[in-house]
């Protein structure tokens, strides 16, 4: 059985129906994803996620690896069973949450640097430590850890971080060990067309099980995140899911 089955896709609007296969459950697509940041969605007993139809949700390795620490969750038997949540899992890869941090961060090529503002301890992301620590918290579909970039960056400055998200997805695809885990890969590129449809082709040509489009919803207006994602589009590979992140 394949990850992703593509069981219908009109001709009009080129919009599939499909479905996801992971090892807690199928995905009917297209489905939005509820955030269950530490493994709670809140207000909503796991008993009841079922009942109300939600089929898969997110859970955030920013705050999983902040407290109780990926290591716990791991002990724990993972996250399913951490959060009594018996239904397929994603985990982002912290790099939405990084960019939130604003003036507290430093960004280089080995990972992003920041001081939590909380109590100041220093931290340091990479993309192997982000892999690491979602493959501990063991959610069904992981997430390469990429720079979110800011709205309003100049296209220099985008251009650079769209680059550096590629060569960090390499290292997260050699640095990846289960094979039950899927990963995806993040489409960056700003506000700009061109660096849309490189980071675009780029993602899709790597040893990934899906895709996600990221930096949308970072400011810009609504028609202008319909533009970001109508750029994009064309260049997904027609066999992937595709994830368009933080909508």
């Amino acid at each position: 059985m394949g990850f992703f089955k593509v069981l219908h896709q009109s001709r009009k609007s080129k919009a599939r129906i499909g479905i996801i296969h992971t090892p807690h459950g199928d995905i009917h697509t297209p489905s939005f994803v509820p955030v269950a940041t530490k493994g709670t969605l809140k207000s909503i007993p796991p008993k009841d996620i079922k009942d109300i139809g939600v089929q898969v949700a997110f859970v955030n390795t920013f705050h999983l690896v902040m407290h109780p620490g990926a290591d716990t969750v791991k002990r724990f038997g993972g996250i399913h069973a951490y959060s009594g949540l018996n239904i397929p899992l994603m985990s982002d890869s912290a790099g939405f949450q990084v960019f939130s941090l604003g003036k507290h961060v430093s960004i280089n090529e080995k990972g992003v640097k920041f001081r939590l503002p909380v109590d100041g301890r220093e931290v340091l992301f990479t993309p192997e430590s982000s892999i690491r620590a979602q493959e501990k918290i063991g959610a069904d579909i992981l997430m390469a850890f990429d720079e979110c970039i800011y709205h309003g960056a100049t296209h220099e400055y985008t251009g650079d971080a769209t680059a550096r998200t590629h060569r960090w997805l390499i290292r997260c695809i050699e640095t990846k060990k289960c094979s039950s885990q899927r990963l995806y890969g993040i489409v960056q590129g700003g506000m700009f067309k061109d660096l849309r449809t490189q980071s675009a082709k780029f993602v899709s040509r790597q040893d990934i099980s899906g895709i996600a489009i990221g930096g949308v919803s970072v400011g810009e207006t609504k028609k202008e995140m319909r533009e970001q994602v109508s750029w994009v589009a064309p260049y997904l590979p027609k066999e992937l899911p595709c994830h368009l992140l933080g909508i």
